[in-house]
C-alpha cells in the first residue's frame, strides 16, 4: 500500500478503526483484525509511526473485545488464539 502524504495516513487511520468498531464490513474476527496488523504495518513502513502507535491501542481494544458483545463469540468461531 502506497501512502502518500499525512492525510491520507489519518484516513486509513480513521478507516481501520470504523472496520474494528463493526461499521464498515462484516468479516470474522480474524479477518478484521488481520486487515487492521496490515494497515499497522504498511503506515510504520511509510514513516507514519504516530498513526502506527494509535491504531495498535485500537488493535489492542478490539482483541480485549471493546467493541461488541459478540467480539468472544466471533473469536470462538474463526479459531483464535482462545477457542478450545
Amino acid at each position: 500500500m502506497i501512502i502518500i502524504d499525512k492525510e491520507h495516513a489519518n484516513s486509513i487511520l480513521r478507516y481501520t478503526i470504523s472496520v474494528l468498531k463493526g461499521k464498515e464490513f462484516t468479516a470474522t474476527y480474524k479477518t478484521k483484525l488481520e486487515f487492521a496488523l496490515y494497515n499497522k504495518e504498511s503506515l510504520l513502513k511509510a514513516g507514519f509511526w504516530w498513526q502506527a502507535k494509535n491504531l495498535d491501542y485500537w488493535i489492542h481494544r478490539y482483541q480485549r473485545g471493546d467493541f461488541t458483545a459478540s467480539a468472544e463469540a466471533d473469536r470462538h468461531r474463526s479459531g483464535g488464539e482462545d477457542s478450545p
